[in-house]
This record gives structure tokens, C-alpha cells and sequence, in this order.
């Protein structure tokens, strides 16, 4: 179990929008502790469950926000 902040959350959001796919926040927590984690996961076999249909319209809109600002890099 890992602690991610709503900022990390927002970020994943973007970056799985980025990517063509919308996420509510609960989903997009778990790409958020995985990019937390990506040292310790590098190398090997991660699975992460993306769900999207509840979505409040601020968040969303924040997310989008970013994604227009360009989204935190992970790579």
C-alpha cells in the first residue's frame, strides 16, 4: 500500500487521458502509487484496474486543465 496526494491523482488522470482513456480518481489512484513505486516495479509485470464512470465535471475539467498544460513526465 502506498499514500498518493490528490495532486498525484490529478496527474495520473491527465496521463491516462494522454493516452485516450478517461478515469474516475479511485482508478486513477492506482496509476499514481504504481508511478510512485515505478523503481521498485521496473522490470517487472504490473496490472492496474481502469474504471471511468464517475467522474465529477470539476474533476474532470481539472485534469483536462493539465493535459492542455502538459502533464507531469513519468518516463
Amino acid at each position: 500500500m502506498i499514500l498518493v496526494s490528490d495532486d498525484e491523482i490529478i496527474d495520473a488522470m491527465c496521463l491516462l487521458m494522454r493516452a485516450g482513456f478517461v478515469a474516475e480518481a479511485s482508478a486513477a489512484a492506482s496509476l499514481a502509487g504504481a508511478l510512485k513505486l515505478k523503481e521498485k516495479l521496473q522490470g517487472g509485470t504490473v496490472a492496474l484496474v481502469i474504471t471511468g464512470g464517475n467522474v465529477s465535471r470539476d474533476t474532470l475539467l481539472m485534469a483536462m486543465e493539465r493535459g492542455v498544460k502538459g502533464c507531469v513526465d513519468y518516463t
